[in-house]
């Protein structure tokens, strides 16, 4: 019955309103084997990153990039086993200017003791296949409704300062076909509800896009979808997402400037 179900439903390319007006964002944004650029939101400006090493024995993958207080941080791997170092951190300036920096420089991310993923509150979500689990602060356990029609989990994002947590789902392969989708809500830790994040679930391409918290509580959505290069912004989890098109080299992980 299930799979009827869900023959029946059509998603499409992430929608909403047009993007209009400052939204002060510049993006470091990286993919697998691409050069890394900043992206100039407001002035729909593509700068390429100069500086980071891409040739000699190997070639350097970009793997990570993270945010830091001092700007954002690119984490570099060099496909070649026998090479030391094997991985090299840069710096980046809005510019485009790279900068490296030592390993040790680069804030590590917290992992939790066990499987589950932290929750604001001392709460925290377990996931066995299909199976969510609340886990309240004395360790008392609470199942909790898969919420989406994509059956794949995605992961959680605690929002920042906030009581809240985004929690998205994946397919990559929507109905068996070549489409891939998305899905997102938030969950309250201290009920338990999930509440739709506004324009998901949604058809796009999940190696090349990313849905992530602003340090503001704003979500940003950067990627491709419907075949095309999208920026979609929320001013909040609850509101309908702002959605401006991108003509980009490439897209992928992305921090924020």
């Amino acid at each position: 019955m299930l799979p009827l179900l869900l023959a029946a439903v059509t998603l499409l390319p992430l929608q909403g309103a047009p993007l209009t007006g400052p939204t002060q964002l510049r993006l470091l944004v990286v993919g697998p084997s691409r050069t890394p650029f900043v992206y100039d939101v407001d002035r729909r400006r593509v700068t390429p990153v100069r500086g980071i090493a891409t040739k000699g024995r190997g070639i350097y993958w970009v793997i990570t990039v993270r945010d830091s207080p001092s700007g954002p941080l690119a984490v570099l791997d060099r496909g070649c086993r026998s090479c030391h170092p094997r991985q090299l951190a840069y710096r980046v300036s809005f510019d485009g200017r790279a900068r490296r920096v030592p390993l040790s420089q680069v804030p590590t991310s917290p992992r939790p003791a066990s499987k589950a993923a932290p929750l604001p509150g001392g709460f925290a979500l377990a996931r066995a296949g299909q199976t969510l689990t609340l886990i309240d602060p004395g360790g008392g356990r609470t199942p909790l409704a898969w919420p989406s029609i994509l059956t794949w989990f995605g992961g959680v994002s605690v929002q920042p300062g906030g009581a809240q947590a985004l929690v998205t789902f994946a397919d990559p392969a929507w109905n068996d076909g070549p489409a891939q989708a998305m899905d997102a809500f938030m969950l309250d830790p201290a009920t338990g509800a999930f509440a739709t994040v506004p324009g998901f679930p949604a058809v796009l391409d999940l190696k090349f896009s990313e849905l992530r918290w602003l340090p503001d509580g704003r979500l940003v959505f950067l990627g491709r979808t419907g075949g095309h290069g999208v920026l979609a912004l929320w001013s909040s989890p609850d509101a309908q997402p702002q959605i401006r098109r991108a003509r980009l080299p490439g897209t992928g992980s992305f921090a924020v400037f």
